[in-house]
């Protein structure tokens, strides 16, 4: 009947609704995924640059403590001019680390903003999208009880309608045959 296509019918549409939510469940997972993925990548990058310039930092004090014990008190400016030009090196070598590190810092900041942003745009969404799927749930959930309630009415409705048939106004019993031979006859 009508009301049984109705219910199939709501029936795969509630189907159909959990399958859109699982699927944009997954989505949200992978695109979360990936965010992180991209924060941690920025976080080994800061570390890598943070690395360097301690290696840098160290290798500098070593030559400086070296140079210091080799020569100490030595006059010779060709000697003076290599210090100048070691310390310069150091210094730029320093300068563009912490360039970089600065550059880096501010990158990771930026990016880690952006991915909380990303992030709270994610979760509104995918927080948006649930409810309305739970919303048409819940709705067709209600309108498949208004069917079955419905349905269950009107088949209360026609049995007792075959019982009132099944007895005649004396309470005598007449035959579902005869019933069907006078509706046929009318």
């Amino acid at each position: 009947s009508s009301l049984e296509r109705a219910k199939i019918r709501q029936d795969e549409d509630i189907s159909e609704l959990r399958k859109e939510l699982g699927t944009v469940q997954i989505r949200h997972k992978e695109e979360l995924y990936w965010i992180r993925m991209e924060l941690d990548n920025a976080k080994r990058d800061k570390e890598n640059i943070e690395s360097r310039m301690k290696i840098l930092e160290r290798k500098l004090k070593e030559d400086s403590t070296t140079e210091e014990s080799s020569s100490a008190g030595s006059d010779d400016p060709e000697y003076v001019t290599g210090l100048q030009s070691k310390v310069s090196k150091y210094s730029r070598q320093v300068t563009i680390l912490e360039e970089q590190s600065s550059m880096m810092e501010q990158q990771h900041s930026d990016n880690t903003k952006s991915l909380k942003e990303e992030l709270g745009n994610i979760m509104d969404s995918k927080v948006h999208m649930e409810m309305d799927l739970l919303n048409q749930l819940a709705t067709l959930d209600a309108k498949n009880q208004e069917l079955e309630i419905e349905f269950k009415e009107q088949l209360e409705y026609k049995d007792s309608k075959l019982r009132d048939l099944k007895f005649n106004s004396s309470g005598t019993d007449i035959s579902l045959l005869s019933v069907e031979k006078k509706n046929q006859q009318d």
